[in-house]
This record gives C-alpha cells, sequence and structure tokens, in this order.
C-alpha cells in the first residue's frame, strides 16, 4: 500500500465515520481493523493490505481528525464564505478537515501536498465543484497562515 492508497483508505474511514453521532474509540479501532479492511478489499484494490507506517498513518489521521473535528471544522467555517458547514458535502468536509489536519500532525505531509491531495480525491468522489470549493476555502486557510504546523 502506497501513501497515496494509504490516504484514500484514511478518507474512506472518515467519510463511513461521518454517518454516526458521535463515534467511539473503539468504533473507530473496529474499523480500522484489519477483518474490516479485508472486507474492503473485496470492493477496491487500495485495501491491500497496509504496511506497518501505513497502517499507523492510516490510525493517525483517522484518530487524529476525529478528536479534532470541532477545531478543524473552527479554521474551515469563516473561509467557506457564505456556506455553513452543514451545506457543505461530506466529501468536501471530509477531505479538507484532513488537508487541515495532515501537515500539523504527520510527517512529511506538507501544505501544499495535502491541499493538492485532497483536491484530487474530491474529484474523484464529488464533483470538479466541490474540488474548486475545497481548494479555494484551504487556500485562503493556508493564505491566512492558519493551516500552518506549529
Amino acid at each position: 500500500m502506497t501513501r497515496k492508497q494509504a490516504r484514500e483508505a484514511a478518507f474512506h474511514a472518515l467519510f463511513d465515520l461521518t454517518f454516526s453521532r458521535e463515534p467511539s474509540q473503539e468504533d473507530i479501532l473496529d474499523l480500522l481493523s484489519p477483518i474490516t479492511m479485508a472486507a474492503w478489499r473485496e470492493e477496491s484494490d487500495i485495501y491491500s493490505s497496509p504496511a506497518g507506517a501505513e497502517a499507523a498513518y492510516i490510525e493517525a489521521v483517522v484518530l487524529g481528525v476525529t478528536a479534532n473535528a470541532a477545531a478543524l471544522d473552527a479554521s474551515i467555517e469563516p473561509h467557506a464564505k457564505g456556506w455553513a458547514l452543514g451545506r457543505i458535502s461530506r466529501v468536501a468536509r471530509t477531505l479538507m478537515r484532513m488537508a487541515l489536519y495532515e501537515p500539523q500532525a504527520i510527517d512529511g505531509v506538507t501544505q501544499a501536498v495535502a491541499i493538492n491531495e485532497a483536491v484530487k480525491l474530491c474529484k474523484r468522489y464529488d464533483s470538479e465543484e466541490a474540488a474548486a470549493f475545497i481548494n479555494g476555502v484551504l487556500g485562503s486557510i493556508a493564505r491566512s497562515g492558519e493551516g500552518k504546523a506549529t
């Protein structure tokens, strides 16, 4: 599994979690379990068995984004001009959260890479318009300095 595939797997897990009110740590870890990953492997080849680094990356992103969702949303909302968070698609909201979280918490992931990868995934799972929207919002956050790792 490559980092790109691991990012997509993390996105799938986070997207799945958007349908739960407040998932417990146990729910999240169950979603990331080898049994669940094996079941998903039948749907997509991106779920080849993740090696140690990729599995750790997926877990770190999913747990981190979930734990920090409110703070990430607070960064997104003022830059989503005219859009309440509830109006933003689950795909776009999940990808923006990931793109904000990764550069701050994952070594080697720059803000530019995180934004680029979020836009690519959005084009695959949502629409061109949604991809342009998240590019604009994330670009605005980047220009404001809010999304920089501390």
